[in-house]
């Protein structure tokens, strides 16, 4: 993706954080407040990732993970309360300006600006898990988060079972299989 196409994507998002970043990011509501955005948050970790990490015989926690398009940080929480370390990753500096605002108290947070092309500047094989929801149709190439875990040694998780750019994906090392 050239750089051009960047900067409009960018662009798009953060106009759309100024707008109803809540919204933009969940957009089954418009009328969202803090405590329901979070709370839908973690009601979607529960019902989507936690059961679908259990059946696929893989840890709820860990020490790292990656969250890919983290957006205003909707189910950024949940990952934080899980996991030592969470890497919040979203183009948007709109977005990651109102995740910063809402998860002050959530020291183990480390949130970074995405350059929208690779993943790059994440060390291949640092993370235990990896994760995307509703994002891959907004990248360059829906296969980066893939291509990112397959370096690393991990495997690749499809979650929902389709083969889809709306699927949440996950990626998690074979040795942190329980």
């Amino acid at each position: 993706m050239s750089s051009q196409s960047n900067n409009t994507m960018r662009r798009d998002w953060d106009e759309r954080a100024r707008k109803n970043a809540f919204h933009y990011i969940a957009s089954c509501r418009k009328d969202w407040d803090l405590e329901s955005f979070l709370t839908s948050g973690e009601e979607d970790f529960q019902r989507l990732v936690a059961s679908a990490l259990t059946r696929c015989g893989l840890p709820v926690a860990g020490e790292r993970m990656l969250e890919v398009g983290c957006g205003a940080g909707r189910m950024t929480h949940s990952f934080a309360r899980r996991f030592a370390r969470v890497y919040a990753l979203d183009l948007s500096l709109e977005m990651l300006g109102r995740a910063r605002q809402i998860h002050t108290e959530q020291k183990n947070i480390l949130w970074l600006t995405s350059n929208g092309s690779d993943l790059s500047f994440i060390a291949s094989d640092s993370m235990d898990f990896v994760f995307s929801y509703l994002v891959l149709q907004h990248l360059p190439r829906e296969m980066l988060v893939f291509e990112y875990v397959r370096s690393s040694g991990g495997e690749v998780r499809e979650l929902t079972g389709k083969n889809t750019p709306m699927t949440w994906c996950c990626g998690v090392k074979p040795e942190k299989r329980v």
